[in-house]
């Protein structure tokens, strides 16, 4: 199992939005993401957000709110839990970072962009603020959604 923090930084009606295009090797290499990663050794959830947020943006995270989990699951892969937070930053100014180009998106251009398609499942509620929310998205081997069930 693997467990990570997603944080979706929100300001002026637009959030900031990650798209990877950096690195050779990433399952996530063309699609746009939140902002997170994997946790560090006795890392919370919270922790992990707030330190992902600062190495990526070098801004702290402000006014963090839990919104829900997800539970990833691609092919054989181990599932990956999601722990997926919303919160703003002081500035639009972000730093460059090695993992793609980030760019502040109106959320109504938000479902025009190349997401995973079990990330609309959860971005979905998130935009409406039907928070916390729990929702398990599986994907076969080629990365297309083969299922996906929320719990409320």
């Amino acid at each position: 199992m693997t467990l990570t923090s997603l944080v979706y930084i929100e300001r002026n009606n637009r959030l900031l939005m990650l798209h990877r295009v950096k690195k050779g090797k990433d399952i996530n290499r063309g699609k746009w993401v939140g902002i997170g990663g994997k946790f560090e050794k006795g890392e919370s959830p919270l922790e992990c957000a707030k330190r992902e947020v600062k190495e990526e943006t070098g801004w702290d995270l402000l006014a963090p709110h839990f919104a829900g989990i997800v539970t990833f699951i691609y092919g054989a892969d181990v599932p990956l839990y999601m722990f997926v937070y919303t919160g703003t930053i002081a500035s639009d100014e972000v730093v460059e970072n090695d993992e793609g180009v980030m760019a502040w998106i109106p959320k109504e251009k938000l479902f025009d962009l190349n997401l995973w398609a079990g990330d609309v499942k959860f971005l979905e509620p998130l935009l409406l603020g039907q928070t916390p929310f729990d929702i398990k998205v599986v994907y076969d081997e080629k990365g297309r959604l083969i299922e996906s069930q929320t719990w409320k």
